[in-house]
């Protein structure tokens, strides 16, 4: 019953702190009662079958949010989850019993920032990392900037350890050793909030009109309706620009792109930037043998610049050809699709070029919104760039290079969306885009060593 009641408060604090809800303070304390039970006296299986229990229902958000468009693999990718973190508690738990609790207790972070790494080269990426819950909360994120998202994802793990081996053990250093990075993380994180980079603001928008000319483009195969949406897009470019905005973005795919409609659907678009002197950037689903994603970048009495999405949605996108490279059109400017922010070292890349804003076309499931969102800003914190976002059916937002949200609209609800704020340009700096995924792959290196440990000690006696 203890295993039990321990596993299903995890998987409660897991649901709500990790996945649709902004209750990142759960988040915290979703690994606990696990960890708890872990370096107790339960027996193995028990702990096994209690973490992947609660690892599976917390992730239940993952059905509510794409089990109608994706099915049983929803499922499988819930239990997938919660299995691995079975495999880290159950491996936690040999280094904690059996060595000093003021070394055992960093054996979970250490594995599970490991983990986390290597699924983020699986084809979702960094999807689902416990870093992203924390970002309703800009001043516990700014470590992204120094040590990438792991170093987020360890102190969540840490935390909890630390609090389970104390209470366990009656030891103090545990405790002490995690709230004083708890402390350290939370005030450097402050400072940096209260930093101002140089440069000028300027004004950005995000918006989503929701026409359905992309949901039946297989009935509209002429080019009257896509033009359609080109010309509203256009239109509200117009009086976006009147208001201030230099930077417009709408979302991906909006239209279908025929090679001969080109010239056609382009024209609008140029025209509103050169009158306006606003850059825009439109989402085209670019037919032909060669199908792609792309994002067209309009900026003034400049040839249009088409991006091609790199990283496609798995099962939904497998017609589309991915993209050859960086979205980079100007000193400092940059544009990426959706999925694309969903993989660390792709956009780390990209910010080797000194980017301040990155423009990002996106088309979301309305429920996932929030939990898809908060991904990309964190890039923007890893990067040091600010980010416009518009998604379809989720969120379009304006976020500065600290991870703040500056402006922010849901979509797909009222028919249309946007969202304007002045945003300072990133520094296009930052210490994690030049030591990379080091932290990461430290952590394994620390893992693999208390695991070793953990193998040839024998368990220590702990009053």
């Amino acid at each position: 019953m203890i295993a039990v009641a321990a596993a299903l408060l995890s998987a409660a604090c897991f649901y709500l702190g990790m996945g649709l809800h902004d209750a990142w303070p759960l988040a915290w304390l979703a690994p606990l009662p696990l960890l708890w039970l872990a370096y107790g006296p339960a027996k193995t299986w028990q702990v096994g079958l209690a973490a992947l229990a609660a690892g599976a229902l917390g992730n239940g958000w993952l059905w509510e949010a794409y089990g109608s468009i994706m099915g049983p693999r929803i499922l499988i990718l819930a239990v997938a989850q919660g299995l691995i973190l079975a495999i880290v508690v159950v491996l936690s738990r040999l280094p904690a019993r059996r060595l000093s609790p003021a070394v055992g207790w960093l054996a979970f972070p250490a594995l599970w920032t490991t983990a986390e790494l290597g699924i983020s080269y699986l084809p979702d990426g960094t999807f689902g990392s416990w870093a992203y819950s924390q970002v309703g909360q800009p001043a516990l994120i700014q470590g992204a900037s120094v040590f990438g998202l792991w170093i987020i994802s360890f102190l969540i793990a840490a935390t909890a350890s630390g609090v389970a081996m104390a209470l366990r053990t009656r030891r103090k250093a545990p405790l002490a050793i995690a709230t004083a990075l708890f402390a350290l993380n939370l005030g450097f994180g402050l400072l940096r909030l209260g930093t101002t980079f140089a440069g000028q603001h300027v004004t950005a928008a995000a918006a989503a009109i929701d026409d359905d000319a992309y949901e039946h483009r297989a009935s509209r195969t002429a080019i009257d309706l896509n033009l359609k949406t080109v010309e509203a897009e256009a239109a509200e470019a117009r009086a976006l620009a009147a208001k201030g905005a230099r930077y417009i973005v709408f979302p991906e795919k909006a239209a279908l792109l025929k090679p001969e409609w080109r010239a056609a659907l382009y024209a609008p678009l140029i025209k509103a930037a050169d009158d306006t002197g606003a850059t825009i950037v439109a989402g085209f689903d670019q037919a032909g043998p060669d199908r792609r994603n792309i994002a067209v970048v309009f900026a003034p009495h400049a040839a249009p610049y088409a991006y091609a999405k790199r990283h496609m949605v798995p099962g939904l996108e497998s017609m589309f050809v991915p993209g050859p490279g960086a979205g980079v059109f100007a000193p400092r400017q940059a544009v990426a699709i959706c999925k694309d922010m969903d993989f660390q070292a792709t956009l780390r890349a990209d910010a080797q070029n000194h980017i301040g804003v990155m423009l990002v076309p996106a088309w979301d499931f309305d429920a996932d919104g929030w939990a898809h969102a908060r991904m990309a800003i964190l890039r923007g914190v890893e990067g040091g760039y600010a980010i416009v976002r518009s998604a379809k059916n989720g969120l379009v937002t304006v976020t500065d290079a600290q991870g703040r949200i500056v402006a922010r609209a849901t979509s797909g609800k009222n028919g249309y969306a946007a969202a304007m704020s002045q945003v300072l340009p990133g520094p296009g700096t930052a210490n994690y885009l030049q030591i990379g995924d080091a932290f990461a792959w430290a952590c394994l290196v620390l893992a693999a060593v208390l695991l070793a440990l953990g193998f040839t000690r024998k368990p220590v006696a702990n009053p």
